[in-house]
């Protein structure tokens, strides 16, 4: 893992996204800025900063795995994947994205992208 920063770091930009995994003992969160930060869910404290091509990550999903940050979002109606692991521009693909009820997904293991579709309000 090579973050940018560690520690606690105030910021200004909104927060879209927040992603528990309780058997890691972290929170994810992503801004809009694109920025995702690993969180100590028992301290509080920053772990790691990633900057990442994604801006808005609320159409989205993460996951850290094996210190390894994966993404995917739907800024369009692509579907575009990213990881630390290799970096540059994301993988994008066509993807079935028919409305704001579909959400993309990664796998505990972070092994395959789906889509969850949520119901109607």
């Amino acid at each position: 893992m090579d973050p940018a920063a560690t520690g606690s770091e105030p910021t200004s930009t909104p927060i879209k996204s927040v992603k528990l995994q309780t058997n890691d003992d972290i929170a994810l969160s992503g801004d809009l800025a694109g920025v995702v930060r690993s969180w100590d869910i028992l301290t509080g404290l920053c772990k790691a900063t990633f900057h990442t091509p994604a801006k808005n990550l609320s159409w989205g999903d993460m996951q850290l795995v094996n210190n390894q940050l994966i993404l995917v979002w739907c800024p369009d109606r692509y579907l575009h994947i990213w990881s630390t692991e290799k970096g540059g521009s994301p993988q994008v693909v066509d993807a079935p994205w028919e409305s704001w009820t579909m959400r993309p997904k990664i796998s505990g293991d972070g092994s395959k992208v789906f889509f969850l579709t949520c119901g109607s309000l």
